[in-house]
């Protein structure tokens, strides 16, 4: 059996210098995908790199621009915070979604970006929240918009040597309304045969502003300009719910799969937006 290095640093810096002299190295957060990756032997790792003992990146900060995560704040952390859930109820809400409680009680949100599939549960109601992650390697600190950082299937923008530190969620407009919606084939323990995050910002029955980021139909999570432009500046009644689900299913570009086909994803794309439009016109006839 090969023998596997194993390094579990106490701060970023030694992290990054092990990272310099181990180009090879797989990093370990919660483990939940790496694990089973191992088990199945689709991963053979020749040094591992654990981050759980490094403090600096488990922490959940509020203040008067927003919230700042560290990369290995579990998700049960995410689901279970008031201040999340009373200013980010639908990122709660997907962070609910992920797994089972077990799964959640270990996967963290760097690793659930970091892994880079293009259903995460995270990444659509992140991206419409205009997030921003700091990454640190040998020459400092970097900040990229999240939409940038998710470059492909299982691949980031980061560069040799660097680990996501931090995950910045500015907060919502005045009058925004989010929510999370997704499909599954089972409600827990299964991936997301798509999935997705609206933003409206709704001003006297008017939508002022939209943002919508679609998941699992795209080599990324990303925003439907189309489904935006649909949005903005209308009332939101049947008619632009329609309109709105129709253009973001003419968005998407799924592919077909083992879980589901192109032509099914299309059609659950417009199904979710409708139901995701709905609840939100709902809120509102509520509020």
């Amino acid at each position: 059996m090969q023998e596997v290095k194993y390094f579990a640093p106490s701060t970023i810096n030694e992290a990054i210098e092990f990272l310099q002299n181990n180009s090879d190295a797989t990093i370990f957060a919660g483990g939940t995908d790496l694990l089973v990756g191992m088990e199945y032997k689709k991963v053979k790792p020749r040094s591992i790199l654990d981050l759980k003992n490094i403090s600096e990146l488990s922490y959940l900060v509020t203040g008067e621009k927003g919230l700042r995560i560290g990369a290995a704040t579990t998700i049960s952390e995410i689901e279970e915070n008031d201040y999340i859930r009373h200013k980010f109820p639908f990122l709660a809400d997907a962070a609910s979604k992920l797994g089972s409680w077990q799964i959640r009680n270990t996967a963290t949100i760097g690793g659930n970006l970091c892994n880079a599939a293009p259903s995460a549960e995270l990444t659509p109601s992140l991206i419409v929240l205009n997030s921003k992650v700091t990454i640190s390697g040998p020459d400092g600190e970097r900040v990229l918009p999240l939409n940038e950082f998710l470059v492909g299937p299982g691949k980031t923008a980061l560069r040799d040597a660097e680990i996501l530190k931090e995950i910045e969620i500015p907060i919502p407009p005045q009058n925004a309304i989010g929510i999370y919606e997704c499909r599954k084939w089972r409600r827990t323990m299964d991936v997301a045969i798509v999935n997705l995050a609206v933003l409206l910002v709704i001003e006297k029955n008017v939508i002022k502003d939209a943002r919508v980021c679609l998941g699992a139909v795209a080599p990324t999570a990303f925003r439907s300009s189309e489904t935006e432009k649909a949005l903005i500046g209308n009332v939101l009644d049947n008619d632009i719910i329609i309109k709105a689900s129709e253009a973001a299913a003419d968005d998407s570009k799924p592919i077909s799969d083992v879980r589901a086909s192109a032509e099914y994803r299309r059609e659950m794309i417009k199904v979710c937006i409708k139901r995701a439009l709905t609840s939100i016109k709902n809120m509102e006839v509520q509020a």
